[in-house]
């Protein structure tokens, strides 16, 4: 958010940051993606012998990452901005 918000900013940077967090949310739903500390605190559940079922949470957090891509995705200027992408000069010209 503080990259899409801050000052100076084109809509086509923000959309450059909205597409790459698409894409990580995206790789985070494939791989089933756990944070390290959510992991370490199943681990810490199966010790003290709590009923947790791992399946829910992984389940859980594919839940999140597909919702929130598919959130970002409802906003249809990202892919309108990819063609003037060219104009942030971010390779020199040729």
């Amino acid at each position: 958010m503080l990259k899409i918000e801050r000052q100076n900013v084109s809509a086509i940077e923000s959309a450059k940051e909205i597409n790459r967090l698409r894409d990580n949310l995206t790789l985070k739903e494939n791989t089933i993606f756990l944070p390290h500390i959510v992991r370490n605190l199943l681990v810490k559940l199966r010790e003290i012998e709590a009923a947790v079922d791992q399946q829910n949470v992984k389940t859980a957090a594919v839940e999140f990452y597909k919702t929130s891509k598919e959130y970002l995705e409802q906003y249809q200027f990202n892919t309108e901005l990819e063609v003037f992408e060219w104009a942030n000069l971010t390779k020199v010209p040729t």
